[in-house]
């Protein structure tokens, strides 16, 4: 009798990577597929070997090897549901407990697959079919939302825009810091006092907006807006305030109007992340991406490799951390670039996880590894005084390492030079992500805003806003006869970001 081909194990494997890219894919790129995909591929391949060396039934090698995929990926998502929970003064949803109850189930699967004598046929077709209904169904939804971002991935337009070539190019570098709030803002929430490094700008020739307010409290809108100097109001009408997809937004990041100008005027563009499209991306070796992040937080690697003392134990931490020194570390070298540039650097600070202390030490977080910002740090374990002392010991140590790497860039470059120094958003130790009424309003939309464009300070005022940052710039340095927009401010719940309500009165 024929036997039943056996490969559920490899279709189980598949099944949470394309999962986690279906509920992610608004916000990647179908190429950061093909690694983890190879990887889990060639590890349940590895695995059949080594166990058919032993085994001579393959319907048992393959149940065997399917447990072992399935309490693999559960693990993360078991531990995130109970994580931290209490019976009575027993804290019982600890790693440690769930460690002992899944390795208990797990020798058990081991044991009863290695006993049974019955025949499998039968569950080897049922699985078969099962593992093949879960990847189709993953397709299936993949390929329906790729068709509508395809249908909702028009950016702006960079044609018809008459620039004229100033006499010397400036190399043009715009640098966001993540979470990076006003003076005001840090003053009365923060206690920090900010007039050192804003003296420091200042005496270096920089215009700091001291009334500005981003126009958009997330990141994925906030650089939508500022890196194509338009608001987002025609977007969200056409997505509708219900709709999560943040795919036309990726888009409108990634094919920016700006870079799209500066590279039909010579421009090379340079980038540190890869929300833009850029000719050179610059990044650490060893860089974990998000999406990378999210599927090992739902394995037990992270926990294992920390406790067992691992090389890179923290290899996520330690990655995370290694490309914010890597950017603040290599901006200073770029002006040695041939050019025109313009440089695109995106800094996760002051913005959490607080990995690094005033003096840039390494600093350990007792914790899954996650980039949540405001209420989402409280759900899951971060607390107030956490908040607090990790946000200022990182606006402490980028505002050093920003503070050298504005004076290499004015002293060594061999072109003129453009610096504009923006927050995206400010903090959020007092951000309700899903309601604007339990939202500290000042907190989360004042911002950082500091340009060093010489010639141009009659063209800038306090409350500029990022929507009219690269209007201003491309007026005074291309000759360009941009109107200024209206400076607003909206704020938008993080799950639904079309949802936009306008805030400019409240904020004023």
């Amino acid at each position: 009798m024929r036997r039943t081909s056996v490969f559920h194990p490899f279709l189980f494997a598949l099944f949470p990577i394309l999962s986690a890219f279906v509920h992610n894919s608004s916000q990647m790129q179908l190429s950061e597929l093909w690694l983890p995909l190879s990887v889990v591929l060639a590890g349940t391949s590895l695995l059949w070997i080594l166990l058919r060396m032993g085994i001579e039934d393959r319907a048992k090698v393959g149940l065997l090897l399917s447990g072992l995929i399935f309490f693999f990926f559960s693990y993360g998502h078991v531990i995130g549901l109970i994580h931290g929970a209490r019976l009575g003064g027993w804290m019982w949803g600890r790693h440690r407990y769930v460690l002992l109850v899944f390795g208990l189930l797990l020798v058990s699967h081991v044991f009863l697959c290695l006993r049974t004598r019955r025949n499998l046929e039968t569950l080897t077709r049922f699985l078969n079919t099962f593992s093949l209904c879960l990847v189709g169904i993953s397709l299936i939804t993949g390929l329906a939302q790729f068709g509508g971002r395809i249908q909702n991935s028009e950016g702006p337009d960079p044609s018809g825009m008459a620039l004229k070539a100033p006499a010397a190019k400036p190399d043009i570098y715009y640098l966001i810091l993540d979470g990076y709030g006003r003076q005001d803002v840090l003053q009365n929430l923060y206690d920090y006092d900010n007039s050192e490094f804003l003296g420091f700008l200042k005496q270096k020739g920089f215009y700091i907006a001291s009334q500005s307010y981003t126009n958009y409290p997330q990141t994925h809108l906030s650089l939508s807006s500022s890196l194509n100097f338009e608001y987002l109001d025609e977007l969200a009408r056409r997505m509708g305030p219900r709709n999560s997809d943040r795919s036309p937004l990726v888009k409108r990041m990634r094919d920016n109007r700006i870079m799209q100008l500066l590279k039909s005027q010579g421009y090379r563009t340079l980038s540190f992340d890869t929300l833009v499209k850029a000719d050179v991306h610059l990044s650490y070796k060893g860089t974990v991406t998000e999406f990378q992040n999210v599927l090992l937080n739902t394995t037990p690697v992270p926990y294992l490799m920390e406790r067992l003392r691992l090389p890179f134990s923290r290899f996520q931490y330690d990655a995370h951390r290694n490309q914010m020194r890597f950017i603040l570390e290599k901006l200073p070298e770029l002006p040695q670039e041939d050019g025109p540039i313009f440089v695109f650097a995106h800094v996760l600070l002051p913005h959490p996880p607080f990995v690094l202390g005033a003096q840039g030490e390494a600093l350990s977080v007792d914790r899954k590894f996650h980039l949540y910002d405001g209420s989402h740090f409280f759900e899951l374990g971060g607390t107030r005084k956490e908040y607090l002392e990790g946000y200022r010991n990182q606006v402490r140590y980028v505002n050093s390492k920003v503070n050298t790497a504005v004076e290499r860039i004015l002293q060594e470059s061999v072109r003129p030079v453009v610096l504009i120094i923006q927050g995206d958003h400010g903090p959020g130790m007092y951000l309700d992500h899903s309601s604007l009424e339990k939202t500290h309003l000042a907190e989360r939309m004042a911002i950082l805003n500091a340009y060093y464009l010489p010639g141009a300070e009659a063209r800038l005022y306090p409350r500029i806003s990022p929507v009219n940052s690269f209007r201003v710039l491309l007026n005074h340095v291309f000759g360009a006869d941009l109107e200024l927009l209206p400076d607003r401010s909206h704020f938008a719940p993080h799950t639904y970001p079309y949802d936009l309500t306008e805030v400019t009165d409240q904020l004023r």
